[in-house]
């Protein structure tokens, strides 16, 4: 009886990652982690926005504003729709963040950055960005499109699970 070869597994870690978010598309894995955290600002104008979810849809999301007064939090048991889940995994995948280049992070104190982790247990992407557009134009440091497009997502995201009707709900 002739035994079966796994598939290799690819060396390169973006690879990796890529091949883990499209096996999350047809199954469920729970070691799946996604998240976007943007935090910073003045102590008077002081933001976070911090987004979780796993591969078994949990989900966690909280905002704090103190320049608007915004403090939301979704609930605690949380719950994405498999849509939901699928929608961002494929935006991951589609906008080819996963290619982007790491860039030493260098940035004046106070900005407003944000930090996009995708993991699968194994691999894991990690990029830190000036979040604020204002603030990433003085300083020189636009962050890539693809890496913008993906931040909408979890904003998006958030939005919802917090209730909200626009975008300017949640984002700085």
């Amino acid at each position: 009886m002739a035994e079966e070869k796994a598939t290799p597994q690819p060396i390169d870690d973006s690879l990796r990652l890529e091949a883990g978010l499209e096996r999350a598309l047809t199954d469920a894995r729970p070691e799946l982690r996604v998240s976007l955290k943007v935090a910073g600002g003045a102590p008077t104008q002081r933001y976070r926005f911090a987004f979780s979810a796993s591969g078994d849809r949990r989900a966690r999301c909280s905002l704090d504003c103190e320049l608007t007064g915004r403090h939301e939090v979704a609930r605690k048991d949380a719950t994405l729709e498999p849509k939901q889940l699928d929608g961002l995994i494929r935006k991951i995948r589609t906008s080819k963040v996963l290619e982007l280049p790491e860039e030493s992070a260098r940035f004046l104190p106070d900005t407003l950055l944000g930090i996009l982790e995708i993991s699968d247990g194994t691999s894991t992407f990690r990029r830190v960005f000036a979040a604020d557009p204002e603030q990433a134009k003085t300083q020189d440091a636009v962050p890539p499109p693809e890496l913008l497009e993906v931040a909408d997502s979890f904003y998006s995201l958030g939005r919802t699970l917090m209730g909200k009707k626009s975008m300017r709900a949640v984002k700085p």
